[in-house]
């Protein structure tokens, strides 16, 4: 296992173990996916959805405490080029960077400032797009 990988586990593992939730929610929806358990929590700011107990997905606002990083060309020198690239719900000119095999999306915006990251079980990008991922509307100018 490459550092790189070595240490987004060792952040995983602090982003989730630190602090107390501040909210939940029942049957909420997460892309494709019905009838989830949203939990939220602060310090570091995140929200995780569950389905059936079961972690699904955890939605991370990365900060400069090191949980994950907060720019695109860091993100890259971590992580290397993504699998594919998406429109994000974020902003029209925002896309999300998808690392399937990895487990790992970054939504990234035009000024290079990574907005959120998906942290969820590995999977193909199809896979991925068919279930977690959430098409944006159509952005007017």
């Amino acid at each position: 296992m490459s550092n790189t990988l070595a240490n987004s586990k060792e952040a995983m593992k602090k982003v989730l173990i630190s602090s107390s939730p501040v909210n939940e929610i029942m049957n909420v929806n997460y892309g494709y996916v019905q009838g989830l358990r949203l939990v939220d929590y602060e310090n570091p700011e995140r929200s995780v959805y569950f389905k059936d107990d079961k972690m699904l997905v955890t939605v991370i606002i990365p900060d400069e405490q090191g949980n994950f990083p907060t720019l695109a060309e860091q993100w890259l020198q971590t992580f290397g080029q993504p699998d594919n690239q998406l429109p994000s719900i974020e902003g029209k000119n925002s896309w999300v960077w998808v690392y399937g095999q990895k487990g790992l999306t970054a939504t990234v915006d035009e000024y290079g400032e990574v907005l959120l990251v998906e942290k969820f079980e590995p999977m193909t990008t199809r896979h991925y797009e068919k279930t977690l991922y959430r098409m944006p509307p159509v952005f007017t100018k």
